[in-house]
């Protein structure tokens, strides 16, 4: 009887469960190993506290885009039921920007304030929904697109005056107009396309060499 290394089960168990929960059989042919193992395997998983199983950085990544759009209480709501701590949760976000950062990013200010932090975790999404995009993950880029647009209607709720979080939110409505254009709901992309021109300047003429011919926008 084949035996499995407790690293290799915790990869496999990462995927099988929430937040990611692929498919059984799915799992099954990349691994090599049978749907009846993996069932219980799962099984057993389950039983167990939540806060003892293991996330796969895939499934770190999806808890990140899916509580993007949450407020405080819904996000400590969501933790609870997936057995993380918040702190846990707020830690993956901070690496999903670190991670997706611009060179010179890394050496952004230390006094930079929470708005800024928010801001820069909106341009990660955006980031993560161009590279879905370019795989063909239309529905995953919906989500991630979506999330960085939630941020920033919230920031810029928060300070109407401010010039650049009008941008951005204008920036975030064009991309979701983009990709509502691939998609085929052209209704929809006409609504995203009224809702950018409070910042004209949002939309530039798209270049070559990007899915659709969509310009990369942060």
């Amino acid at each position: 009887m084949a035996r499995y290394g407790q690293a290799m089960k915790d990869r496999v168990l990462g995927r099988l469960l929430p937040p990611e929960s692929a498919a059984i059989e799915e799992v099954s042919r990349e691994v090599g190993i049978s749907v009846t193992t993996l069932e219980r395997w799962r099984a057993e998983a389950l039983s167990r506290p939540a806060r003892e199983r293991a996330w796969t950085a895939a499934a770190r990544l999806q808890a990140v885009i899916a509580t993007a759009a949450m407020d405080e209480t819904q996000c400590s709501a969501w933790c609870r039921e997936h057995g993380l701590y918040p702190s846990e949760l707020a830690r993956w976000r901070d690496e999903a920007t670190q991670a997706l950062a611009d060179p010179g990013e890394a050496r952004a200010r230390p006094a930079e304030t929470r708005a800024d932090r928010q801001r820069g975790l909106s341009v990660s999404h955006n980031k993560i929904g161009d590279l879905l995009t370019a795989q063909g993950d239309l529905a995953g880029a919906s989500a991630a697109f979506r999330a960085s647009l939630a941020i920033r209607e919230r920031l810029a709720a928060s300070d109407p005056g401010n010039a650049g979080w009008r941008r951005d939110l204008s920036v975030s409505h064009v991309q979701i107009g983009y990709l509502l254009t691939a998609q085929g709901d052209l209704a929809g992309a006409g609504a995203a396309c009224r809702a950018s021109l409070r910042s004209p300047s949002a939309w530039r003429r798209p270049t070559r060499g990007t899915p659709s011919g969509r310009k990369t926008l942060e």
